[in-house]
This record gives structure tokens, C-alpha cells and sequence, in this order.
């Protein structure tokens, strides 16, 4: 997981999709 990658305006989507992947 890298925050620093999910600055963007995907940090929503990202959020989830981390959370899918753990």
C-alpha cells in the first residue's frame, strides 16, 4: 500500500480497491 500513489483524486476508488486486495 502506497499513500503517497493514492494522493490523486483515486484515493476513494483506491481506498477500495486495498481493501478488495488485503
Amino acid at each position: 500500500v502506497q499513500p503517497n500513489k493514492e494522493v490523486g483524486g483515486n484515493k476513494g476508488l483506491s481506498s477500495k480497491l486495498i481493501l478488495l486486495k488485503v
